[in-house]
Parts: structure tokens; sequence; C-alpha cells
């Protein structure tokens, strides 16, 4: 992926950048190999700590039948998906975009929306759920595994909106909600004057959108006969310090191992991918 001056210049502007291919088609069929195991709870190199292993043997997705299917941190369980969400190149655009010098793997997800009716995830911001980070230089790139369109409920994204007031915002029901409400975060924070502008990212297998962890962004109901599969990944900057204060309820506490409060994040798990550090960022927990 080469980035162009315009392109930078949108995503500082805009909040985010639409990329028509981000992984390979070999790439995307890896991905969703991975992704079909484990969300059968099996995996090919489990990272986590072996007390986390032995009293966790088995991990599901989160999310209702009917709404998205999301699995946190399959890289951590998953050598595949640890070898595809490690990627120096995804990382390289990522660190460009942010202005960073470098930049660490925070977190992923696994997606998988349903078809015939899945559930609409309500537009939010993701640095809401980053507060652990005491900047919000950090941004997502989300990745569909299928050809997205808008009835498959597409993520959509608000552009602009990550120069809008930020208040820290827990939404409920964020991943199996309706319609109802569905845009009421960003209307509270919308200056006024100025109108909500939704852009769905339309793009084939291995295509999706770098955006800003304060850019409001969503996706409506899948009302396609195809189950919708995604990724994300989601990266820091090297000016993103660890906020030991935010981190009490996290589901996964063990991933801030060896973080010390004000210094960088970057960890065993949460390791820098670009430029590539060595191998011991990514030692297994023995």
């Amino acid at each position: 992926m080469n980035l162009t001056s315009e392109d930078i210049e949108h995503f500082d502007q805009q909040g985010f950048l639409i990329v028509e291919q981000i992984l390979s088609l070999e790439q995307v069929a890896q991905v969703i190999e991975s992704m079909a195991r484990v969300y059968r709870g099996e995996f090919t190199l489990d990272r986590r700590p072996q007390h986390i292993r032995a009293a966790h043997k088995r991990v599901w997705p989160l999310g209702l039948p009917d709404s998205v299917q999301w699995f946190l941190n399959a890289r951590v369980c998953d050598g595949d998906f640890w070898n595809v969400a490690t990627s120096a190149e995804i990382g390289r655009v990522a660190a460009t975009l942010l202005h960073s010098p470098s930049v660490s793997l925070v977190e992923d997800q696994l997606l998988n929306k349903p078809p015939q009716g899945g559930r609409p995830v309500k537009v939010h911001r993701d640095y809401s759920y980053w507060t652990f980070s005491k900047s919000s230089e950090m941004l997502t790139c989300w990745m569909s595994l299928v050809e997205a369109s808008v009835e498959m409920g597409t993520l959509q994204v608000i552009p602009g909106s990550h120069k809008w007031e930020y208040v820290q915002t827990l939404q409920l029901n964020l991943m199996d909600g309706s319609e109802q409400g569905w845009l009421s975060a960003a209307e509270a924070r919308c200056p006024a004057g100025t109108s909500i502008e939704l852009v769905p990212v339309v793009v084939p297998p291995g295509g999706g959108v770098f955006f800003h962890s304060l850019t409001f962004h969503g996706s409506s109901r899948n009302t396609s006969n195809c189950v919708r599969r995604a990724i994300s990944l989601h990266y820091a900057s090297e000016r993103c310090r660890f906020d030991v204060s935010r981190v009490a309820d996290h589901l996964f506490p063990y991933t801030f191992a060896g973080l010390r409060d004000g210094g960088p994040l970057v960890n065993r798990w949460m390791p820098q991918v670009y430029p590539p550090r060595s191998s011991r960022t990514s030692t297994i927990e023995k």
C-alpha cells in the first residue's frame, strides 16, 4: 500500500481513509480459515499465560446469536492470526497516518454479523474503550473478508467527526443494538450547524478502512442472506502512554503485564509491529 500526500491529507481532515486492498486474497482465505477455527475454540498457538490457559481452556465469541459475534484478541490465541495481525506493512500505513515513527498493536477483533437481520452496531468512538492510553493518537484498520455492501451492514464512518468534542461515554448494548438511538452518541457531539453524513465502506474482500480512534462509526442491520465477516486491528502511536488506573474492568488484564504507568504501550501481547522489533516481543509465555 503506497499512500499519497492526498491520502494522508484526507485522513487528517476527514478522520478516515478507505483502501480497496489491504489484505491479499490469499490472506483473506487464511483469516477466514483461522476465524472458523477460533470460533470453534481451536487454536494453533496459544500465547495466553499458563494460568489463564488452564482456567479458560475454551474461549467463546461475545454477542447474541442475532448480533455481531465478536472475538477479542484472537491474535493471542491463534498463531496463524497472529502472523496476519502483526503485519509490518499494515503497521507502516497506520504509523504514516498517525504521523508516528512507530506503532504497536494493542487489540484485534474478529467480527461475524449474521444474515437476515443481524443487529446494528451503534455509532461510537473506539477511544472510549481504550482509555488505558493517555492519548487518543490511535487508529483502527477494519477489513472486510467478503464483498462488503450496505445491505450486508458494512461499517459506516462520519467524516470529520474525530475533530468533534470528546466526552468519555460507554454505550450500553453497543454490539446488540437496534435502530432506536443508533446515532444518538454522534448527535450529542455534533457541532451546531453541522449535519451528520455517513460514508459506507463498500469494498471487495481484503479491502477496508483506516479511521482515527475519535471518528464516529457504526454499522446498520445485515439484511442480506450472507454472513458479514470482518476483522479489525487497533494501533497505538509512539505518543500513547499507559494509564494503569484505567484497566481494572478490562476483560483481559494480563495483556497489560509489564507495562509501566506513563510508559509506552508495548509488551509481548501488544507488540511493536512497525518498525518490526526482535522476536522477543512475541515470545510465548511458558
